[in-house]
């Protein structure tokens, strides 16, 4: 799901600005996990829009560090950091390898 800010927007209580309290924050996060959303973020609604103007395809990959029905706080080690940071590298590699695969398989068939 995508929000425009990385407090207030995702249900946090540790922003300079909080309306809500524990209670209501985990009511929102069970909501939204019941709905099936299992990520928050707020790049990409903007990343889209501003590719969408320029008429350039684009995609996001998301990376959820950690469950908010938990916590807030982002707690990992640095080898745990560098590990899931190069996650999505890897996937959109993979990714970017089968449909070139794909592309010249459905070429040669041709």
């Amino acid at each position: 799901m995508g929000t425009d800010c990385f407090y207030e927007g995702q249900g946090r209580l540790d922003g300079a600005f909080c309306e809500h309290d524990e209670e209501r924050k985990l009511a929102y996060l069970r909501k939204l996990h019941e709905i099936g959303v299992r990520n928050i973020e707020m790049e990409c609604v903007a990343l889209a829009a501003l590719c969408h103007k320029a008429k350039i395809k684009c995609a996001d990959v998301c990376v959820t560090f950690l469950d908010r029905l938990q916590g807030d706080q982002v707690i990992m080690t640095e080898a745990q950091h560098k590990e899931w940071e190069s996650r999505p590298g890897a996937l959109v590699a993979k990714f970017i390898k089968a449909r070139l695969s794909n592309a010249a398989s459905a070429t040669t068939i041709q």
